[in-house]
C-alpha cells in the first residue's frame, strides 16, 4: 500500500485518502476510500447525522482489509470520533479514541497532523465531559506536535483556538477565551459559510464570553 494523502477536512476532521494509483489496483480500498470522501463531504455541508453512518461504515469495513496498516485505522477511529463529538456523544467518542492511541502505539504515524488532530479530538471529548484540565492539556499538546513539526498553516490550528477557547470561558478565563475565539473565528470565515453549524456555534460562544465580559 503506497503512502496515503493526507488532507484536512473543515471543521472537525483529519482525514485520509488513498492516492488514485494505489486505489487503482485494489477494489476493495477503492471501495473504502469512495465511502470516506462521502463522509468528508457530508460532515463538511454539517450533515453529521449522514458523517456518522459513513464513517461507522469505514471503521466496519477497514478491519475486514487484512492489509489496512493499523495507522490508518487509527485515523479512521479518529475520525468517527470526531464526529461523535460534534453529535454532543463523548462517551461514544473516548472509547474510539483510546483504541486509535493503541494503534499508534503498535504503528506510528509519519504525519504529524494525525497526532495533532488525535490531541484535538480528546480535547473536545473531555471538554464535553466537563473535564476541564486534561481537555487543556490535550489541545496544547496537539498544537506542541505541529510547533515541532513546524507547522503553522492556520488550517491546522484554528479548531485548537476554537478548543481552548471553550475551556478557558468555562474556566473563567474571559480575556483569553476572547482572544482564542475571534482567532479561530477571523480564520473559518474565510472558506465556511455563517450558517454552517459550527460556526454557529462558536459566534454564539465568542458572544456569550463578550457578554460577561460586560458585566
Amino acid at each position: 500500500m503506497k503512502k496515503p494523502l493526507t488532507i484536512l477536512a473543515s471543521l472537525g476532521i483529519a482525514a485520509t485518502l488513498l492516492s488514485p494509483q494505489a486505489a487503482e489496483s485494489d477494489r476493495e480500498i477503492s471501495e473504502l476510500a469512495a465511502l470516506h470522501q462521502q463522509a468528508v463531504v457530508a460532515q463538511n455541508a454539517g450533515n453529521y447525522g449522514e458523517a456518522e453512518r459513513l464513517h461507522r461504515a469505514v471503521v466496519e469495513q477497514m478491519v475486514r482489509i487484512p492489509s489496512f496498516p493499523a495507522n490508518e485505522q487509527a485515523r479512521q477511529l479518529s475520525n468517527l470520533a470526531s464526529v461523535l463529538n460534534l453529535r454532543g456523544k463523548p462517551t461514544e467518542a473516548l472509547p474510539l479514541l483510546r483504541r486509535a492511541q493503541g494503534l499508534l502505539r503498535k504503528q506510528p504515524s509519519e504525519d504529524p497532523a494525525q497526532y495533532s488532530t488525535l490531541h484535538f479530538n480528546l480535547g473536545r471529548t473531555y471538554a464535553l465531559q466537563r473535564s476541564w484540565a486534561p481537555a487543556e492539556q490535550q489541545y496544547k499538546e496537539g498544537i506542541e506536535v505541529l510547533t515541532k513539526a513546524g507547522v503553522s498553516d492556520r488550517k491546522y490550528l484554528f479548531e485548537a483556538d476554537a478548543g481552548l477557547a471553550y475551556v478557558y470561558w468555562k474556566t473563567g478565563r474571559l480575556t483569553e477565551a476572547k482572544a482564542r475565539y475571534e482567532a479561530a473565528l477571523q480564520f473559518v470565515r474565510t472558506f465556511a459559510p455563517a450558517t454552517h453549524p459550527v460556526v454557529r456555534r462558536w459566534e454564539r460562544e465568542y458572544q456569550a464570553v463578550m457578554k460577561e465580559l460586560g458585566r
